[in-house]
């Protein structure tokens, strides 16, 4: 496989040819979707891009938070390692993370059920925490 081939992706320069205006609202939202070959075929493109980003970015968060707990604690064996980093860089840690700073705000479906769930859970945990540091 060549360099520039992302296997089922297709060519980088597919995914690298989206940009942030051909993000919008409307080409993300499938009930606006009209089924139409040119639509379905710019939603089979984001949804690349959004794998490309998840795998790239993912790896690029564990790869940072690995070699700070590396340097952290340089006597650590490598289970504890990634003991340390599966406990550090998991949905619910990160999920945890977002609420708390904010960029909760800026996720796509602000009204998600889930989410709603989630920063109930988050107010629990936090007064929770409190009460067993404080």
């Amino acid at each position: 496989r060549s360099g520039s081939d992302l296997g089922s992706l297709g060519p980088v320069s597919e995914v690298e040819s989206l940009s942030a205006e051909s993000l919008s609202a409307e080409t993300l939202s499938l009930q606006s979707s009209d089924g139409s070959p040119a639509e379905l075929e710019e939603l089979e493109r984001v949804a690349a891009l959004r794998e490309v980003l998840f795998t790239v970015g993912n790896s690029a968060l564990h790869l940072c938070v690995a070699s700070v707990l590396h340097l952290r604690y340089p006597d650590a064996t490598s289970s504890d390692l990634h003991q340390m980093l599966a406990c550090a860089v998991n949905d619910d840690a990160l999920s945890y993370v977002a609420i708390k700073s904010g960029m909760d705000q800026f996720l796509y479906d602000k009204e998600a059920e889930d989410l709603a769930k989630f920063r109930a859970e988050v107010a629990v945990a936090d007064a929770a925490g409190w009460e067993e540091w404080n």
